[in-house]
């Protein structure tokens, strides 16, 4: 096949053309690569924003957790006052607890004596009672001897 001639000013429109080829290909070129610098800036951004929130997220839980551990230091705090003073309660109601025993002690020990003293004072009472009986039926049998002897004498 033949080729066909060109005509004068193909050339110059030739050469445009490819200009313009060249010219859109670079131009093609300059936009892609201003796509793909777009892409990779928007990707850093956002990966910019996701390492912004998760260091927020982080600093919340690092005030929360610093908060908790106050919270549970001041717990803590209480939580020692009052085995401090329960302790403190305690060793008073052990004290107590050891003067009553000295008091019940003492007390069965005045009851025991009372009731030593009782049975003494039971038993002198027995005595008495029964000396008494003697003694009663001595005088009955003295009177009875006496008004016998009184009899006697008077006959």
């Amino acid at each position: 096949m033949r080729k066909l001639a060109l005509p004068p000013n193909a050339n110059e429109a030739s050469e445009s053309r490819s200009e313009n080829v060249v010219s859109m290909k670079t131009s093609n070129n300059n936009s892609k690569q201003l796509t793909r610098m777009a892409a990779e800036k928007r990707a850093k951004a956002r990966t910019f924003a996701k390492r912004q929130q998760a260091s927020e997220k982080i600093a919340v839980a690092a005030e929360e957790l610093s908060a908790g551990v106050s919270e549970a230091r001041s717990a803590s705090a209480e939580l020692s006052q009052a085995m401090n003073d329960i302790s403190s309660g305690a060793s008073q109601a052990s004290s107590a607890a050891q003067q009553s025993l000295a008091v019940v002690i003492q007390l069965e020990k005045n009851a025991e004596a009372a009731m030593q003293a009782t049975k003494i004072s039971l038993d002198k009472i027995d005595i008495t009672r029964e000396f008494i009986r003697t003694t009663s039926k001595d005088i009955d049998n003295l009177i009875s001897t006496i008004s016998e002897a009184s009899d006697k004498n008077i006959e």
